[in-house]
C-alpha cells in the first residue's frame, strides 16, 4: 500500500503540478484523503453503480484504473481544488472535500468514459499499467 500512495504522489506531481504545489502549501499530503478509495477500490463513500462499475474495470484493467481515475477528478476539478484557500480553516476544507465531495462530484457530473480517459499521451500511459505495487 504504501509504494501505490507513492506512486499516487509522483503522478500528481508530474501530471498536475499546480494541485501538487497548492497540497504541499496547505500542508496536505496527496495520499491522505484517497486512501480509503484506493483501499477499498472505490467501494466506499461513492455511489453504488459506480462503485460496481470501478470495480469491473479495475478487475480488468488492473490497478492502474484507480490513479487514472484519481488523475482525472484532480485535472476536471483543479479549478475549484486551487480556489480552496486563503480561507480561516482552508487546509481542513481542502481535505474535506478531496475526501468527501471530490469523487461524488465527478461521478455526478462526468461520464464514466470521461472520468477513465487518462491525462497523457497514451505512450505515457504505460508508465500507469506498469506501476509495481
Amino acid at each position: 500500500m504504501v509504494s501505490l500512495l507513492k506512486s499516487l504522489e509522483t503522478q500528481v506531481k508530474k501530471r498536475l503540478p499546480r494541485v501538487f504545489r497548492h497540497l504541499q502549501e496547505q500542508e496536505v499530503q496527496v495520499a491522505m484523503p484517497f486512501t480509503p478509495f484506493l483501499m477499498t477500490i472505490f467501494s466506499c463513500s461513492t455511489p453504488h453503480a459506480m462503485a460496481i462499475r470501478v470495480m469491473d474495470m479495475f478487475l480488468v484493467e488492473g490497478e492502474h484504473v484507480l490513479f487514472i481515475l484519481l488523475l482525472r477528478m484532480l485535472a476536471l476539478k483543479e479549478g475549484h481544488v486551487l480556489e480552496l484557500q486563503g480561507e480561516v480553516r482552508p487546509r481542513q476544507r481542502l481535505y474535506a472535500y478531496l475526501r468527501q465531495k471530490l469523487v461524488w462530484e465527478c461521478f455526478d457530473e462526468f461520464s464514466m468514459q470521461l472520468l477513465l480517459t487518462p491525462l497523457s499521451q497514451p505512450s505515457d500511459d504505460r508508465e500507469l499499467s506498469t506501476i509495481s505495487f
